[in-house]
């Protein structure tokens, strides 16, 4: 998954693939998934290189911050904790590598 972030005064806008971006932020879906279930905070998953910021170093910090900082509703962390928990019931049956 690939979040292209651009700066447009005190606020941050998404933009779509192949748009020039301040930051970029790639990492894979369940590493997203680990954020807004607050399971995992983003400097864990940067260290572990399973989120990777790219672009504007200031602004990428800024973001960082802002994810560590997050409070997602009930509603969201209870859709995204659904979707973690379908992808690791898959992972654990689906041959190959993990």
């Amino acid at each position: 998954m690939t979040l292209r972030l651009t700066r447009q005064g005190r606020k941050l806008s998404t933009l779509p693939e192949g748009s020039p971006a301040d930051i970029t932020i790639q990492g894979l879906l369940y590493a997203f998934l680990q954020l807004v279930t607050q399971e995992e905070d983003p400097d864990t998953l940067f260290f572990r290189r399973q989120l990777q910021f790219f672009g504007d170093t200031e602004l990428g910090l800024e973001v960082k911050n802002f994810l560590a900082a997050f409070e997602p509703d009930q509603r969201l962390r209870d859709a995204a904790r659904q979707l973690k928990l379908s992808a690791d019931w898959l992972s654990q049956r689906l041959p190959g590598p993990r």
